[in-house]
């Protein structure tokens, strides 16, 4: 796995892991969820590049055990969601040096990350697979969050963390927030393992967007959009909330489908379901690629 460092806004450095297939049919860069980094889907790209698929996958922000001056969970003082999904366009850019299509695959909160990517950047994609992506948040619950995570911030910072906020937000929505022990964080003190408020506050300003008809309608509509996802995630609703999603993108007249996997969990990339996951994807990358 060769890395490379890449300019990102604000004087932000991007660490980028990229692996390259042999004979490959085209490129894919994957958006790792909440408390991962680039190192949990290592295995995965070594299994994908052997498909003929060449990887890259990069550290968020705020994410990057590398960086011992990196705040953890923290994007951006200002612009935190959208600087990220910039950095993504940034490495988009950056691969982008032959013929070959170009897709992007999101896990959790990687997927919703996407998602506005689509609608800034969605032409330079060949298309899309998001894993696990956040469901309808509703708009009561957006006002409870943003009240709370800025009357925080006013007290203490927006570097503070409140497992309090934190987990009312995550049952009420916010999946992406979960507390689970990954590779990232299993070194990480207890308290690093807690999302910032200034993370919550771009997660809520992210999803809000993310909800709203006018950015949807930006998503070219015959960018082939495949989302997956666990029939017991219960990071991202299962079955209903799934289906409910993937509904409001096609009402929108986007080229969206839903593969669901029985008994699948949040982490399809490497739980049971992981063997027909990579071949459906697989599938998907080769149809589209023609």
């Amino acid at each position: 796995m060769e890395q490379h460092q890449l300019a990102g806004k604000g004087g932000h450095t991007i660490s980028l892991y990229t692996m390259e297939a042999q004979n490959p049919f085209c490129k894919l860069q994957i958006v790792h969820d909440a408390g991962e980094n680039a190192s949990t889907y290592e295995d995965v790209m070594k299994e994908l590049t052997q498909r003929g698929i060449s990887c890259s996958a990069m550290n968020l922000r705020g994410h990057d055990n590398t960086k011992s001056d990196q705040c953890p969970l923290f994007f951006s003082t200002r612009n935190g969601w959208n600087n990220v999904v910039d950095d993504i366009h940034v490495v988009d850019s950056f691969l982008a040096t032959d013929q070959l299509p170009h897709f992007l695959l999101g896990v959790g909160m990687g997927a919703d990350l996407i998602r506005t990517y689509l609608f800034k950047f969605g032409e330079t994609l060949q298309g899309a697979l998001l894993l696990g992506a956040t469901p309808y948040v509703n708009a009561l619950s957006f006002g409870i969050v943003d009240f709370f995570a800025d009357h925080l911030t006013g007290r203490f910072g927006e570097l503070y963390r409140s497992p309090l906020l934190a987990s009312w937000a995550f049952e009420r929505g916010f999946h992406p927030l979960k507390r689970r022990k990954t590779r990232y964080n299993a070194n990480r003190k207890k308290e690093e393992t807690i999302p910032t408020l200034s993370l919550i506050r771009d997660l809520s300003r992210g999803l809000k967007n993310l909800q709203e008809e006018h950015s949807t309608a930006y998503i070219p509509r015959e960018l082939p959009l495949l989302f997956m996802a666990g029939t017991q995630d219960s990071i991202a609703g299962g079955r209903g909330k799934q289906e409910a999603l993937v509904d409001f993108y096609s009402s929108m007249g986007k080229n969206a489908q839903l593969i669901l996997y029985k008994n699948g969990a949040h982490d399809l990339l490497h739980g049971e379901c992981k063997d027909l996951v990579i071949n459906d994807l697989e599938r998907f990358l080769k149809e589209t690629s023609q």
